[in-house]
């Protein structure tokens, strides 16, 4: 007499058992599933290309994998494109970087030199004493 409590070990015949395409097809088929959800809940189908996603509201067209990792390739490229406009926006002492001086004419360059050669004694030459 068999005990009823006991757990079944799971063992199948072999001609029960699904092939390698059947359990291969249900695996693409949860994972179809599981994207379809996510794709879902982030509204994927709101920006969907595909007119029967969007009168659904809800992944109903493509491969929904491919729907998902689009959704999430794009909202990428977009926050890094906010990003790149902020940071243009900012001026240049917040975002790190020295402010650059305003530019000198040359004649005030010139001066700026000739002020700085005769504010320094001239250097003495080799041998001479101070």
């Amino acid at each position: 007499m068999k005990n009823a409590k006991r757990k079944s070990s799971g063992w199948r015949p072999r001609e029960k058992r699904g092939t390698y395409q059947e359990r291969s097809a249900r695996q693409v088929l949860r994972d179809a599933a599981e994207f379809r959800e996510k794709a879902n809940q982030a509204q994927v189908w709101k920006a969907c290309p595909s007119a029967r996603c969007q009168r659904a509201h809800g992944c109903m067209g493509r491969n929904p994998m491919q729907c998902f990792h689009d959704h999430q390739r794009k909202e990428l490229e977009a926050k890094m494109a906010r990003e790149r406009l902020a940071e243009a926006a900012r001026p240049p002492a917040q975002n790190g970087r020295k402010a650059a001086p305003p530019p000198l004419s040359t004649k005030e360059a010139v001066a700026l030199i000739m002020a700085a050669a005769a504010a320094e004694p001239p250097e003495p030459l080799w041998g001479e004493d101070v």
